[in-house]
């Protein structure tokens, strides 16, 4: 898609993105400048599946500001039905495809906006939790299915569900994916032992830190390089960064874990760290320096999630042991409570913006959230 107009940019804190909005829904596309007066984006194929009235327009990001800031029109675009429906696919054992019908059914019809936050399950489940979030708006995380065995899942655009479980799982987290449909999680062995996997065109491949009892995957970036942590011999829990041809261990001295979950190419990344007493800090880790983040006044405080405007989420506990979802921006910290909730956290936030995670009803039953970015 061919975008003309003037001002755009493209250097420095200063981006130009053309965003495609369909029922307040907003989706970043991957855009190439051209020039001042035109942007190249890339539609993907899961926005153009079914009909739908879309909305174009191009915000620049204000790195600075704390977020994006729109200024430009929007303008209408119509997509008309296919010739023919795309069956749902999932992939099983042997990497072939099979139909998998009862994930076919969308969310659409049991969404539920709660203020500024939309809420959804995997159908069926009774237990939906959300983990990662692309700059398409597809959304990875866990479930609990029918029989309590807790699988991955794949949310694309159109509501439409994908299990995501390597072969033999008993139990599997989809943590985070990329904007190339590259996912990461860890599953679990038929020896309850726990490996980091990588979900790439169809397959899965598993990878472990060398030597370790453990490996957990958390994060993956547009690179393809992989966040986590490993569990040794001794017990202890320390963070990596994998590059695809080597892992970097990460781990702060002194303390008894060190976590890593998320990441911006060549920038920082974040995580969390935790003492022999218990105390979870969080931390942002740039230049081979790590700088403790807490929200004010918590008495605990994870970071889940970074984005390359520098924008970060997490939880954190406060002085009555209440559990929240929070944001910091440029300006400050924002708390994040889903209405009515009994505790809130916040687990990733993409580019434009919006945050994912999952939050606990009032009947203690567990359900996943987006939530757009609002200034």
């Amino acid at each position: 898609m061919v975008v003309k107009g003037s001002g755009f940019d493209n250097a420095g804190f200063i981006r130009s993105e053309v965003i495609w909005s369909v029922s307040g829904q907003l989706t970043v596309l991957p855009v190439t400048r051209d020039s001042t007066s035109q942007l190249t984006a890339t539609v993907p194929a899961s926005l153009l599946a079914a009909p739908v009235s879309a909305f174009i327009s191009v915000q620049t990001y204000e790195h600075m500001e704390g977020g994006p800031q729109s200024n430009a029109p929007s303008v209408r675009f119509e997509v008309a039905a296919p010739a023919s429906a795309t069956a749902l696919r999932n992939v099983q054992s042997g990497g072939h495809d099979h139909d998998n019908p009862e994930l076919v059914s969308t969310l659409l019809a049991g969404e539920s906006p709660s203020g500024t936050f939309v809420t959804f399950d995997v159908p069926g489940s009774t237990d939906t939790r959300a983990f990662g979030i692309n700059n398409f708006g597809q959304i990875v995380g866990r479930y609990n299915d029918v029989d309590g065995m807790v699988q991955g899942f794949l949310r694309n655009m159109d509501g439409r569900y994908r299990r995501i479980a390597p072969p033999g799982a008993t139990f599997t987290v989809a943590s985070d994916i990329n904007d190339f449909d590259v996912i990461v999680g860890r599953f679990m062995d038929a020896d309850g032992v726990q490996h980091g996997f990588v979900w790439k065109h169809g397959e899965y491949y598993r990878f472990d830190f060398p030597g370790a009892v453990e490996t957990l995957g958390r994060g993956i970036d547009q690179r393809g390089d992989i966040t986590g942590n490993y569990v040794t011999a001794e017990g202890l829990e320390r963070g990596f960064i994998f590059d695809g041809r080597e892992f970097h261990d990460v781990f702060f001295e002194g303390t008894d874990s060190t976590d890593v979950w998320d990441m911006v190419p060549y920038q920082l990344a974040v995580g969390d760290w935790s003492t022999v007493d218990g105390d979870i800090y969080g931390y942002v880790l740039a230049d081979g320096v790590f700088t403790v983040v807490n929200f004010p006044g918590s008495t605990l405080t994870t970071i889940r999630g970074v984005n390359r405007l520098g924008m970060i989420v997490g939880e954190f506990l406060d002085a009555n042991d209440g559990d929240h979802g929070f944001v910091r921006t440029r300006t400050g910290f924002i708390q994040l409570d889903v209405p009515h909730s009994q505790m809130t956290n916040a687990n990733r936030i993409n580019d434009l913006g919006t945050i994912v995670g999952f939050y606990q009803d009032a009947n203690g039953v567990f359900h996943g959230y987006a939530r757009p970015w609002q200034r």
